[in-house]
């Protein structure tokens, strides 16, 4: 048998130490991806919060200015000249309405407006979307002026008999954009539904529009893009108060820099982890698996030594290794022999060295399932055998005759049967013999009462002579019998011969 040669000490440590390092590099990458992960989600966590202080302040605006219009409702004709100036921070278009969306009176606008008393406004995206609202007071979304085309947002207050109109002045959330752009280096867009950039903090990308798909509901993430050579993360942030979606540019750079720099530092710790793990592997070899090894050959040359008629020379240094390894060598044997012996005390009678019951019974099982146990000439027969006084025997003689005895009955059995019958010990004086290959109950008969004569012989042994008989029942298998009903059958015959006044066979058809 080829010996299985086994890896060197230095061989399996480095194996192993390649493990625990594959195992930290997995540990470093599992780390450092976490670690870009929550880079990534901080960073637009940031961001995400400027965004919503741009719509926090965009909202607080339109409420102001929505309270000024309501309050400017109210007033006087006389008293409204005298506020109109202070209006004029929040508003730069400001007129009556009739119901049929016509201009009554302009009160206020801009140089340049393309409006006059009498414009309708019956056909305007401002009439669809907020002077059909049934609202008292309501906020149109970001959308081009029809003034002049530049971004507004109209508020409208209800009266009796009319509409106040009053047109956003948006220079100064313009001023906003820019001055939060600046401080955040992100640039901002405002975009109306149909996608337009109306608004931007950076007029040097050029954006004409942006698409939109669908208003988010709160906030969210696009895939980066590239813009005026640069590469931008979009974050989404819904302004519900205008209708409008904030868009806000985040640079990528920044973020790929300190990822950049967490990716080189996991390179450096891998391979500063996989050098050092080289380096004491190799001095570990150096100052501990060459010694070894080198002990090994001497052990060797020592072993042929010995076998040429040398003596044997013990290796004082590693006697410790030696000894055990001659433990375990014979502790093997040891453990091999009880299982051996183990075995076959499960299936052979430590006494008469017959077959165990649990045995006779499963082989005889077998031998029942056997498709060929049907041809003629290969019936099955069973003969149940009791010693007949035995127990006078144990009383008598002792417990040493009685054993005496039932090793020469098993003995005597075996020499009858032919090598291929089974016999077998039930337990006690109660011994079965499975006869294999038998023609008919009458061959079977003849085998037991050969076995009978042969137990009657005089059992002779130290300083003792013991007689002994033997009652016999034997039953022939039927077709799909089974074991137990067929030990049964010759248990029954064994018992019909006792009680016809034992040392006889009896048959069972």
């Amino acid at each position: 048998m080829k010996q299985r040669r086994l890896p060197t000490f230095w061989q399996s440590n480095l194996i192993q130490e390649t493990q625990v390092l594959v195992l930290l590099i997995l540990l470093f990458a599992a780390s450092g991806g976490w670690a870009l992960t929550e880079l990534r989600k901080r960073y637009i966590a940031l961001y995400r919060a400027e965004a919503k202080k741009i719509e926090l302040a965009l909202s607080e605006q339109l409420q102001q200015a929505r309270v000024q219009l309501a309050h400017f409702a109210e007033l006087s004709e006389s008293q409204r000249n005298l506020q109109t100036a202070r209006l004029l921070a929040d508003f730069s278009d400001l007129y009556e309405i009739d119901p049929q969306l016509r201009i009554t009176r302009i009160i206020k606008s801009l140089p340049r407006s393309q409006v006059f008393p009498g414009f309708t406004l019956s056909r305007s995206a401002l009439a669809s979307d907020l002077l059909q609202t049934p609202s008292a007071t309501d906020i149109s979304p970001v959308l081009r002026g029809f003034e002049d085309s530049r971004a507004s947002i109209y508020i409208v207050h209800k009266r009796p008999g009319g509409l106040l109109l009053g047109r956003m002045n948006l220079e100064s959330l313009q001023r906003f954009l820019r001055q939060s752009s600046a401080t955040t280096q992100t640039p901002v867009l405002l975009i109306p539904r149909d996608g337009s950039v109306l608004l931007a903090s950076n007029t040097s990308l050029r954006i004409p529009a942006f698409p939109i798909h669908e208003t988010p509901p709160n906030q969210a993430v696009r895939e980066p893009l590239s813009l005026a050579g640069q590469n931008w993360i979009p974050i989404l942030t819904s302004a519900h108060s205008v209708g409008a979606t904030i868009v806000t540019l985040v640079p990528t750079k920044e973020l790929a820099d300190e990822q950049s720099a967490i990716v080189m530092l996991l390179v450096i710790a891998s391979v500063g982890s996989g050098t050092l793990v080289a380096l004491k592997t190799l001095r570990m070899r150096r100052q501990f698996s060459q010694p070894i090894a080198e002990l090994a050959d001497s052990m060797r040359n020592l072993r042929s030594s010995a076998t040429d008629g040398e003596p044997e020379i013990a290796m004082a240094s590693f006697s410790e290794l030696e000894t055990i390894q001659l433990a375990f060598q014979a502790m093997a044997r040891e453990i091999r022999e009880r299982e051996q012996q183990l075995r076959l005390r499960a299936t052979v009678d430590e006494l008469t060295g017959l077959l165990t019951r649990r045995e006779l019974l499963e082989q005889l099982q077998e031998l029942l399932n056997h498709p060929e146990r049907h041809r003629p000439g290969e019936g099955l027969a069973v003969l149940f055998s009791d010693l007949d006084r035995f127990k006078e025997i144990n009383d008598g003689l002792g417990h040493a005759a009685g054993d005496l005895v039932l090793r020469s009955v098993a003995e005597r059995i075996r020499q009858v049967i032919h090598s291929d019958d089974l016999a077998g010990r039930m337990g006690g004086d109660e011994m079965v013999v499975v006869l294999r290959s038998v023609a008919d109950l009458d061959a079977a008969v003849a085998v037991a009462e050969t076995i009978a004569a042969a137990i009657s012989r005089p059992i002779r042994g130290d300083a003792m002579e013991a007689m002994i008989t033997a009652s016999i029942g034997v039953a022939f298998a039927m077709p799909a019998e089974g074991v137990d009903a067929l030990i049964a059958r010759a248990d029954i015959a064994m018992y019909e011969a006792k009680q016809a006044g034992r040392a006889r066979v009896i048959r069972i058809d």
